[in-house]
């Protein structure tokens, strides 16, 4: 697989991840699950930082030397891209929230007011 195709294949991949989580937050809304939250966002950022990467590691001979710049970039770029879409979509999905409920647009108080 040429660099190009890794490229867009992990960042495919983080997309996918990040739409999912997004997916998981709405059905823990919905069904009132708010430490499931949490817990999701610490299990994908620690899927970004240690087992993400290993998927996309390139396949090598064990006859070949490397210098390991290929898995290092691979890394990073979980690191980097991932870790800090998923740290952005859980803590603007608590800002929108908290907007939401000081306007008044979510909450049950506001249901009999004229």
């Amino acid at each position: 697989m040429d660099n190009l195709n890794l490229t867009y294949s992990i960042v495919a991949f983080i997309v996918s991840i990040a739409l999912c989580q997004l997916a998981f937050y709405l059905f823990a809304e919905k069904y009132n699950l708010k430490k499931v939250r949490t817990f999701a966002f610490l299990l994908l950022l620690l899927s970004h930082l240690f087992i993400f990467p290993q998927f996309f590691f390139p396949s090598s001979n064990i006859n070949e030397a490397r210098c390991g710049s290929e898995y290092l970039g691979t890394i990073l770029t979980f690191w980097i891209i991932g870790g800090v879409a998923t740290i952005l979509i859980h803590c603007s999905y608590y800002i929108i929230k908290a907007v939401q409920k000081d306007v008044g647009l979510v909450g049950e108080d506001n249901i009999n007011k004229p």
